[in-house]
């Protein structure tokens, strides 16, 4: 009775891994930097600034000169701001700049304070959600958002009250509606990722994460769903070990080339003993993982605590996840043989790494 239930589990696992996801596109960073002490800022190519760290953001200036020739500049620090094209520039000046195409703002939970003039002239911005770290708003900072309608605030109208926001230059904040107790949906600004998710904490830090882990599939979307594939599996513990370069040079697969995402990932997986082709050729990988091979890859990964050489392939590496509380408090009971959605896969790395194993 034992060999039939190991020959059907092997059987639904490898069905499982058969079927194939194609991955959406993903939105891409176009710039980056600080702007604060310990605050980083990125600007995708969909139009999101995300701005996370601790700490207050810095105050930025803006002003614009004319000498006596009648033609003048602009300056600015801001810095998601570009600088103009000939064809852009207004009131007869030689040099301006104007805010990238941002279209959302996620601010971290930890940031304490929003810069004057931060926002400015930030006219496609329609909603935001502002976090209970932030306790002061500069002036100016939301001056020229003509767009903006709603603000989210998980507090109380006490809470909103007490924060130091500066009156100058801020009618646009002031005249939008506040949400009190409310979020905009969204962790780091997905619509897919309700803030009270179990893998809510899991995807924020996968995406602030240094390399970052992953991104959202564009449309501000993370694809919470969508079934992790082998290659991504492989890209996604690469990069929380710090793209460290394989310990082999020479790559056996033919559906490995040199210039996909996941090349270096899959090399050093090999080389690692943590996975390894599903042929002497083919490493596959666009087929998808279920829960049993994401847990071992993590646990091979870690050594193989408590290895008993098992008959069963997954069973110790399960049994390891479960000791340590890997699957702990999922939406759904745990079942090995069952597809891992990207949500569950960054559970798994968050829980892991935040664990130390």
């Amino acid at each position: 009775m034992k060999r039939v239930r190991r020959w059907v589990s092997f059987a639904i696992s490898f069905c499982a891994i058969l079927m194939l996801v194609v991955p959406a596109s993903a939105s891409n960073v176009i710039s980056t930097g600080t702007c604060g002490e310990k605050l980083t800022w990125k600007l995708d190519d969909d139009g999101t600034l995300k701005i996370y760290g601790t700490g207050a953001m810095d105050d930025f200036t803006y002003f614009v000169s004319y000498g006596e020739a009648g033609s003048g500049f602009m300056w600015c620090n801001i810095p998601w701001y570009r600088s103009m094209t000939a064809e852009e520039l207004p009131w007869n000046l030689t040099e301006g700049y104007t805010p990238m195409d941002i279209e959302t703002v996620i601010l971290a939970d930890g940031v304490s304070s929003i810069g004057g003039l931060a926002f400015l002239f930030c006219d496609k911005l329609s909603e935001l959600e502002i976090p209970l770290s932030i306790s002061a708003i500069g002036s100016g900072a939301f001056h020229g958002c003509n767009n903006l309608t709603d603000v989210y605030y998980s507090g109380s109208r006490e809470q909103w009250n007490a924060i130091d926001i500066a009156h100058e230059d801020n009618d646009e904040l002031f005249n939008a509606k506040v949400h009190f107790g409310s979020t905009l949906s969204a962790i780091s600004g997905f619509s897919d990722v309700p803030s009270d998710a179990y893998y809510a904490d899991a995807v924020e830090w996968a995406v602030n994460h240094n390399p970052e882990i992953t991104n959202g599939i564009g449309s501000n979307r993370f694809g919470s769903e969508l079934t992790v594939t082998r290659g991504q599996a492989m890209t996604f513990l690469w990069r929380m070990n710090g793209k460290p370069e394989p310990k082999i040079s020479d790559n056996p697969f033919q559906d490995v080339n040199e210039n996909d995402y996941f090349y270096k990932a899959v090399l050093w997986a090999v080389s690692e003993k943590i996975t390894n082709g599903t042929s002497a050729t083919t490493f596959s990988p666009e087929l998808t993982c279920n829960h049993a091979y994401v847990i071992t890859y993590l646990w091979r990964m870690a050594g193989r605590p408590g290895d008993t050489e098992s008959k069963g392939w997954y069973d110790d590496a399960v049994s390891w996840a479960n000791e340590i509380g890997l699957y702990e408090g999922t939406a759904i009971s745990f079942f090995p043989t069952d597809d891992c959605p990207r949500a569950d896969i960054v559970t798994y790395l968050y829980r892991f790494e935040t664990s130390n194993g």
